[in-house]
């Protein structure tokens, strides 16, 4: 849905997306994804399964409470804020609707845990998918169909959200049951409290550098980085969030056993290989889907794309770096680590994205990312010891870059622009639209669009095919032995014959 967001929001509502982000991450940091943390970190020292029930309503009515004190007042403030945030009370309205998304959207974290600690991943994915598929209607409807900017997309967030969020408490609390412990909610406050500082150093580690470029560049040049940045997340919303739910929970159940380390610093090495080579196909296929499917003020090269995925990559790689904190219960010591992180990030965005724009952001916010995972390294291995492997860490890096420039340097497009093969594919696309009855699509737009964009199409499909490539950086840093590698192809062509008997 984004290139489409692009054509109906454009530059400048894409920016005052952004800045609606920022407010609900500051009324995220006050709240703290820590009653999360804590839930899971307490849920598994109880000894009977009545405790644990408890400690998981606990959890959901302490969040209830906690977000809500929260968002009233900035919901009585919202034409305040909306002067402070886009220089007009007249986005009020959209703040308003933003905090009522957010209170949903934030209970729901505590309801959802339930189904990560039992480790019910497949629930938890079909009450993903139901929100999905409902938010993708719902702005079909209020931003194609009706036609409604920036309001129609907040009003299709709000009611997906509270449908999802009413899905998961309801599940939650038929299982668990309504009851309360002062002693365990204690416990869960005080688990959380000495993170806040993280969080608010995180915020400004998150999104300064979107303050700093508005104010530097204006809303349209936000909305362009805005842009490059949710593609960038897919990486975090296809790889890292789904690993995470199950690893935060798994993790604290081997590493008490006498190889925790050694899986531990594997399950990295595995994690880290699925983010590049994702990463990889984003890079090489986001900047030419933008050329295809926005207007030319979202289009970027790929080496810009490539610095927004590996911000997302290191992103990912923190929260397996700071594992001895967690372990320890020494929560203080992660908002330390965010705090100096974010200074260091604040102090990176000022200088680089007043000389450099948006790549100066991209270029800060990797430092920045980078600085924060050998600092929770160097800090938490004192408390818990994980071997890294870093000679296979190093090589899959270093060798999926080259990779990268390789296959990106190909200008296949250009070559293509013209020419009998491009002229065939055309023909058959013609053919095949007319047969579907869509030559007519939008006046013709629809099959003059495709003609043109042939060539990039092309390139596309030719440098997704390459990407797969990567299978060979994998032999190379020794996670697959290329004995494995043939048996596995052998094994797929042997499937395929049998398919096509």
């Amino acid at each position: 849905m984004l290139p489409i967001f692009a054509h109906y929001l454009g530059s400048e509502g894409y920016g005052i997306f952004g800045m609606l982000e920022v407010i609900s991450g500051i009324m995220t940091v006050i709240v703290g994804y820590g009653l999360l943390g804590g839930m899971q970190r307490f849920y598994f020292e109880k000894e009977t399964e009545t405790e644990r029930k408890t400690v998981i309503s606990t959890a959901i009515i302490v969040t209830v409470l906690i977000v809500l004190i929260v968002c009233f007042p900035v919901f009585l403030l919202k034409k305040q804020i909306s002067h402070l945030a886009f220089g007009d009370p007249v986005f009020a309205n959209y703040v308003a609707i933003s905090v009522v998304a957010f209170f949903f959207d934030m209970t729901a974290q505590s309801a959802g845990g339930y189904l990560l600690i039992k480790q019910n991943s497949l629930l938890f994915t079909l009450f993903s998918i139901q929100r999905f598929i409902l938010s993708v209607v719902l702005n079909i409807y209020f931003l194609i169909y009706l036609e409604m900017g920036v309001l129609g997309l907040l009003y299709s967030s709000l009611i997906s959200v509270i449908i999802y969020s009413a899905s998961l408490h309801i599940h939650a609390l038929w299982h668990v049951g309504l009851s309360f412990s002062r002693d365990d909610a204690q416990k869960i406050i005080r688990f959380n409290l000495p993170l806040i500082p993280g969080y608010i150093a995180g915020l400004v580690r998150n999104d300064a550098d979107k303050v700093i470029l508005r104010s530097f560049l204006g809303l349209a040049e936000l909305g362009s980085y805005n842009m490059l940045l949710k593609f960038s997340s897919l990486i975090v919303l296809f790889v890292v969030q789904p690993f995470l739910r199950i690893w935060t929970v798994k993790r604290l159940e081997a590493c008490e056993t006498s190889d925790g380390p050694d899986f531990m610093a594997k399950m990295f090495t595995i994690q880290l290989a699925l983010m590049l080579f994702v990463g990889l196909i984003l890079a090489l296929e986001v900047p030419l889907v933008l050329r295809i499917m926005t207007p030319q003020e979202f289009w970027m090269p790929g080496f810009f794309v490539l610095l927004a995925v590996f911000a997302k990559i290191l992103f990912g790689a923190y929260y397996h770096f700071n594992f001895g904190l967690i372990y320890e219960k020494i929560t203080y010591k992660i908002s330390v680590i965010q705090t100096v992180t974010a200074l260091f990030g604040l102090a990176m965005s000022f200088v680089f994205i007043k000389y450099f724009e948006i790549l100066g952001a991209l270029i800060a916010s990797n430092l920045m990312f980078f600085f924060q995972c050998i600092l929770a390294h160097v800090i938490s291995n004192k408390y818990y010891r994980i071997p890294f492997e870093w000679t296979k860490i190093s090589g899959l890096i270093f060798t999926t870059s080259i990779l990268f420039f390789m296959i990106d340097g190909l200008d296949i497009s250009t070559h293509l622009s013209s020419g009998y093969f491009i002229d065939v594919l055309s023909s058959l696309a013609v053919k095949a639209m007319n047969f579907l009855s869509l030559n007519n699509f939008r006046g013709g737009v629809l099959m003059t669009s495709v003609i043109g964009y042939m060539p990039l199409l092309v390139e596309g499909l030719v440098k997704l095919v390459l990407s797969f490539s990567y299978i060979g950086v994998l032999v190379v840093c020794g996670l697959v032995t290329y004995k494995q590698l043939i048996n596995f192809m052998k094994l797929s062509v042997g499937k395929l014959k049998f398919a096509t008997r």
